[in-house]
């Protein structure tokens, strides 16, 4: 985790032979930006994608696609929306619009740090005191 894990050209590649010589559970956090034809690729190998989402770069639909369809493959998928204290609304609006999706997969407010600093107005603050916004439905924990 960290950085962006899909930028490396042999990531698919990598999850492959880990999948097919070790028994394990191989989990990412990703902001998304790859094409659904790539996905469909590595989604093969994947156990649990992380989907996280950044203001500044969000396409809400393209998110709501590929979440959709990684939930429909089996990928255990959740989609993590950082809210930025600078773009508190606007934030909101993305985390809205991302919970119309035709999965129910869960949907989870991250709060950010500013300079080191959680920079959120008292109002604010009580937007996470439950951050996850949608809960997954049952067939998501199985």
């Amino acid at each position: 985790m960290g950085g962006e894990p899909t930028l490396w050209n042999d990531f698919i590649t990598l999850c492959k032979w880990l999948k097919e010589n070790y028994n394990c559970i191989l989990e990412i956090s990703t902001n998304a930006t790859k094409s659904l034809r790539w996905w469909t690729d590595a989604s093969k190998y994947l156990d649990h994608i992380n989907i996280s989402v950044h203001h500044e770069y969000s396409k809400q639909n393209k998110i709501i696609k590929l979440a959709d369809f990684l939930y429909s493959v089996g990928v255990f998928v959740n989609v993590d929306v950082l809210i930025d204290p600078r773009e508190f609304d606007k934030c909101i609006t993305i985390l809205e619009k991302i919970k119309n999706s035709k999965f129910q997969w869960p949907v989870i407010a991250k709060v950010v740090l500013v300079n080191g600093k959680t920079n959120y107005n008292d109002i604010q603050l009580t937007y996470f005191n439950d951050p996850i916004k949608r809960y997954p439905e049952v067939n998501w924990y199985n």
